[in-house]
């Protein structure tokens, strides 16, 4: 079985699932700044830091 999207909830959860794989997209169902977190490159499209 593969993994195809890893949801997670929270900025922690979501810094987790980015540092686990480099590969599998994370969506953050909740996070109070993905970007000042560093989680992301910005909000309006796909792209991590």
């Amino acid at each position: 079985m593969s993994v195809d999207l890893v949801v997670a909830a929270g900025t922690e959860l979501g810094r987790a699932a980015t540092e686990a794989s480099q590969t599998i997209p994370v969506v953050m169902a909740v996070s109070s700044d993905p970007v000042g977190s560093g989680l992301v490159t910005g909000l309006f499209g796909p792209g991590r830091t």
